[in-house]
């Protein structure tokens, strides 16, 4: 189930959000090619900022956006497409590649698998499998 965000991009959101009190950014740049970023993290998409520190290791380019609100975290989700924070867009511009790591709002056990690199979507797909996981192809609303 979809639904319609809140903010339209990063600078609508700054006009009602502020930065230290109700999201807070990590951004690391680093040597490596394939930047780890979780535009949704923290008490957005719950796990997705875990996932992709765990990804990224203290190898890879890191970025987190994350809502640290009490309450109505989902109110910073910016559809990836559309989110233009600075300092993600640095960063990913500075990679080769970048993985992005989102929460899914389903009860199953499962990796979904998307983007628009679908070689390396072919690639992430293979190992995890490999590696026991159950992946799917994520499919977009």
């Amino acid at each position: 189930m979809s639904r319609k965000d809140t903010y339209e991009d990063y600078y609508h959101l700054l006009k009602h959000e502020q930065e230290g009190r109700d999201f807070r950014v990590l951004s690391l740049l680093r040597g490596a090619d394939v930047a780890v970023i979780a535009p949704h993290g923290g008490g957005i998409e719950p796990g997705t900022s875990e996932i992709a520190r765990a990804v990224a290791g203290d190898v890879h380019p890191l970025y987190l956006f994350e809502g640290i609100k009490q309450r109505g975290n989902l109110d910073l989700h910016i559809t990836s497409e559309r989110f233009n924070e600075p300092r993600a867009k640095q960063l990913v511009e500075k990679s080769q590649k970048a993985l992005a790591i989102h929460g899914e709002g389903s009860s199953a056990a499962t990796v979904f698998i998307g983007g628009r690199d679908c070689e390396w979507a072919n690639l992430i797909d293979a190992a995890l499998t490999d590696a026991g996981f159950e992946t799917a192809e994520h499919k977009s609303p």
